[in-house]
């Protein structure tokens, strides 16, 4: 369990850190789990899409022809 929490605030120390928009998603809902900065500057809104899928919290996308990628 030690290094498993060792990973994951490395990850999170290089998705924080990171200019580039980040983010993600678990689960068949693609429930937003994780943001960084980058992103909730980026899309305009802060960190009340977390836990909400992804189409909840970005629901402009619906209109998008990648959504269909998914």
């Amino acid at each position: 369990m030690k290094n498993f929490q060792a990973e994951s605030f490395t990850y999170k120390a290089i998705i924080d850190a990171s200019p580039d928009p980040v983010f993600l998603c678990i689960s068949e809902q693609m429930t937003l789990s994780y943001a960084n900065e980058a992103i909730l500057k980026t899309c305009g809104k802060i960190s009340e899409v977390m836990c909400k899928s992804f189409l909840e919290a970005l629901p402009e996308l619906k209109i998008s022809p990648l959504i269909n990628c998914y």
